[in-house]
């Protein structure tokens, strides 16, 4: 008795969710299919798993010549419907089995006995066999070792599926945890490093420059008079000229600088492998790439930008000090920078002589008061 059509198409659709189909060898079947050999004293024994219209063999120990056959009503096909085993002791003479190919041409069997693989909720997926070239009987005994065997590949394939399962999840849990750290490293609105990497990032550039003898340095940087442009003009512009900024900063720095928004209207500029000569223009070329442009803020508008900027360097064979010191050090000449008429960069040590950059002019610029940072 064959299986309904229902039936049939759940268990294929069980058969799917394994994913067995076509793939490679695998010893823990091979092992299995050798030792059913080995205990009915038989040259054939198969794992096969049967599909819509083929039977695929994914364990095959003797030589049957194919890794697969025809689906038939008759052997691997009837005993999936079984839910004991499928004994044909004497297959030539057999009325279901004497036309079946593996009986009339190729290792020409005449003995078959096929228990099915059986899944948790009921699917048969296929069956462990084994087969002999002459007629023959099958002990109760040997019945249940190939029952045994049989129970041994299903929970075979059941940790297969469960570790393709653990794979896909470990897989989609590092994509989880790599996007988590990309969010948690990028400010969302600038793109550019956030304040909550930049701390680790910029300590470990710090000591790998000193470890190798490199100078290194930091540029504390910020938007000129933002206060007032979010004042004139509402956040949604303010976001407008941040994001703006931060992208000419950005195709300002060089590959292995870091750029990072500390918050509000504040960014750090870190440059790597730099003396103190060397680091003087790139941070103006940051200085000079904003206020090269207005930045467009729609309508037919553009605003007149400038940045403010404390420059500290860091000379080769120095040693690293504490990265807060740093910084402060690097905020000082920012302040004097924006005392001495900003749009400037101030090296620290120079509070008194900032390099001046032309003003940035305009109709906004006019309304600024001194006052304004």
């Amino acid at each position: 008795m064959g299986l309904s059509a229902d039936s049939e198409f759940e268990r294929l659709n069980a058969l799917r969710r394994y994913a067995i189909l076509d793939t490679p060898p695998e010893g823990a079947f091979d092992r299995v299919t050798s030792l059913a050999a080995d205990l009915l004293e038989v040259p054939w024994s198969v794992v096969s798993l049967v599909d819509t219209a083929r039977v695929w063999y994914k364990s095959v120990h003797g030589d049957l010549g194919h890794r697969e056959i025809a689906r038939l009503p008759s052997l691997c096909g009837a005993a999936i419907a079984r839910h004991g085993p499928y004994v044909v002791e004497h297959a030539s003479a057999d009325l279901r089995t004497h036309e079946h190919p593996l009986v009339t041409g190729g290792p020409r069997i005449d003995f078959y006995v096929g228990v099915p693989l059986r899944t948790h909720d009921g699917h048969s997926l296929g069956t462990l066999s084994c087969m002999d070239r002459r007629p023959r009987g099958v002990t109760p005994r040997e019945v249940r070792f190939l029952e045994t065997l049989a129970a041994i590949v299903m929970d075979e394939i059941e940790l297969r599926r469960s570790a393709a399962q653990i794979a896909r999840l470990s897989e989609a849990l590092a994509e989880t945890c790599n996007d988590l750290e990309r969010r948690a490293s990028f400010d969302a609105l600038t793109g550019v490093l956030a304040r909550s990497a930049m701390l680790a990032r910029t300590a470990a550039l710090v000591e790998r420059a000193a470890a190798a003898g490199r100078g290194v340095a930091l540029v504390m940087v910020d938007i000129d008079r933002f206060k007032a442009i979010n004042d004139s003009y509402g956040h949604a512009v303010g976001d407008v000229v941040l994001k703006e900024v931060a992208a000419r900063m950005a195709a300002s720095c060089r590959g292995g600088d870091l750029l990072v928004r500390i918050g509000g209207e504040e960014f750090l500029a870190v440059f790597a492998d730099v003396t103190a000569a060397g680091a003087t223009p790139i941070a103006e070329r940051l200085r000079e790439a904003v206020a090269r442009e207005p930045v467009e803020i729609g309508g037919g508008a553009a605003l007149p930008v400038s940045i403010s900027g404390g420059l500290l360097t860091l000379a080769p064979g120095d040693a690293a000090p504490v990265l807060s010191e740093l910084l402060s050090r690097a905020d000082a000449a920012l302040y004097a920078a924006k005392a001495q008429g900003r749009d400037r960069i101030v090296a620290a040590g120079e509070e008194g002589a900032g390099v001046r950059a032309p003003a940035v002019q305009g109709v906004i610029a006019a309304a600024f008061t001194a006052s304004e940072t």
